[in-house]
């Protein structure tokens, strides 16, 4: 639908739906497919839902709206100034855009979440941007609380700030964890300087991780918590950073930084949880301490079937200087496909190479929750990887049977792996809502129990 001056109410079942050129009131779902809007002017609600398929929305620059986003399993990317009301996490955010009005309402159970300026409704007064006000005010603002829990700091509890002028952005966050008895802190800010580049720059003392791949930050939060699911390692990472960051529609956005930061290890001060509070929890492992100067070059693009392709190359010492000395690549692609109303495919496929023996923060690992789910946790370790899993969704909305496998494998530098030294798994999930109960099995192995709070790769 072009050009529509007017109420709008768009309902499909199997397929996308396209609303361009919106001036009134929107209503529009689709159980299997994508949904698209383009806003000339926001002049009444818009509710847009998805069962299994993403939602992106083009506002103009001097929209004001409510804003009320939610994905169960997904992504939530806006690229426009809100002011955040309550809590925000990866999955949902509530705010205002502008002064406030309409209700822009948006929800997917599968699928990412975008809302986005749109270049054809930007002001044409000038060929050149207005210069932005710096530094931004705190009425712009928007601020959340911080809760934590890992078996290296316990309890810990903090408050982000972020403040933002028109592409601009300052942030400052500081959390204490009460068992480690120390504060961690970040900040720093962005500039926007041209056609989507910007320049950053942070500080930071952080109990960082490289397993976010595997396990987000509010669920490592609520397995520990609930059954003392120990689902990452961490280390403590203090220094700072600086980078340009350019977004190019889409092609996707890429990231260029050097860094120079001090690793140290972390130990387990906690083994607390609601159940089995008092059984052993898994040690926490130490890692190689020391100080590491390089660059970090990424690239990430999102895809339309809800997925996404991630590149990473890292270069540490050399003429940077540091104790590390070592190159490492990594590449993502995570893939969904729609086959039918209640059925469909994902695949995450993953490979990592190192140019020597990496240092143990570094190291690749395969085994337990989200990787090698027949294996223990990290079962299997080195400095290259490569991971294939597959799932086939049956199901309805948040209520599906999920059979799946995997195959993969970690090895040492130097070595050269062979058909038999893969790694094979396969089993069911169970998913109802926001949560999924695995059974997997490994070949010679007992099958293995894995909570999750969230339902799809």
């Amino acid at each position: 639908m072009r050009g529509i001056d007017g109420d709008v109410v768009a309902r499909s079942i199997n397929g996308s739906v396209k609303l361009i050129g919106i001036s009134g009131s929107v209503e529009g779902s689709t159980t299997n497919g994508s949904l698209k809007a383009e806003v000339d002017e926001l002049k009444g609600d818009c509710r847009l839902s998805a069962t299994n398929g993403s939602i992106s929305v083009v506002v103009p620059e001097d929209v004001s709206a409510d804003v009320d986003i939610r994905t169960f399993n997904g992504r939530i990317e806006v690229e426009v100034p809100v002011t955040v009301q309550g809590e925000i996490g990866r999955r949902n955010l509530k705010g205002k855009i502008g002064r406030g009005g309409p209700l822009l309402k948006l929800r997917t159970i599968n699928g990412n979440i975008t809302v986005k300026e749109g270049p054809a409704y930007r002001r044409a007064s000038s060929t050149f941007r207005e210069r932005s006000e710096w530094p931004p005010s705190l009425e712009d603002g928007r601020q959340r609380g911080v809760f934590k829990y890992s078996r290296v700091e316990g309890l810990a509890l903090g408050l982000e700030i972020t403040v933002q002028s028109d592409r601009d952005k300052a942030y400052l966050s500081g959390t204490y964890g009460f068992e480690r008895k120390r504060w961690t802190y970040r900040f720093g800010g962005e500039k926007y300087l041209w056609r989507g580049l910007s320049l950053g720059a942070d500080l930071h003392d952080i109990v960082d991780t490289q397993d976010s791949w595997i396990v987000p930050d509010p669920e490592a939060t609520a397995l520990m918590l609930i059954m003392g699911t120990a689902a990452r390692d961490y280390f403590n990472r203090q220094g700072y950073g600086v980078y340009l960051l350019w977004k190019v529609g889409r092609v996707g956005r890429l990231k260029v930084g050097y860094s120079d930061d001090r690793y140290g290890s972390l130990k387990k001060v906690v083994q607390w949880s609601l159940f089995n509070p008092k059984a052993e929890k898994r040690e926490h492992p130490s890692i190689d301490e020391g100080r590491m100067k390089g660059v970090d070059v990424s690239w990430i693009k999102e895809l339309s079937e809800d997925g996404y392709i991630e590149l990473r190359w890292e270069l540490a010492g050399g003429r940077f200087g540091g104790d590390f000395d070592f190159g490492r690549f990594t590449a993502q692609f995570v893939g969904h496909k729609r086959l039918s109303s209640n059925r469909s495919l994902a695949v995450r496929l993953r490979v990592g190479l190192a140019d020597r023996e990496l240092p143990q923060h570094r190291k690749f690992g395969l085994g337990g929750i989200g990787t090698l789910r027949g294996y223990d946790y990290k079962e299997f370790r080195g400095d290259r990887t490569f991971l294939a899993q597959v799932e086939y969704r049956l199901g309805i909305g948040d209520k599906a049977f999920v059979p799946f496998v995997d195959v993969g494998y970690a090895w040492p530098y130097g070595q050269s792996p062979k058909l038999k030294d893969l790694r094979l798994d396969g089993g069911i999930g169970f998913v109802l809502g926001g949560i999924r109960l695995n059974v997997a099995v490994a070949p010679s192995r007992k099958p293995r129990w894995i909570l999750r709070f969230r339902p799809f790769l």
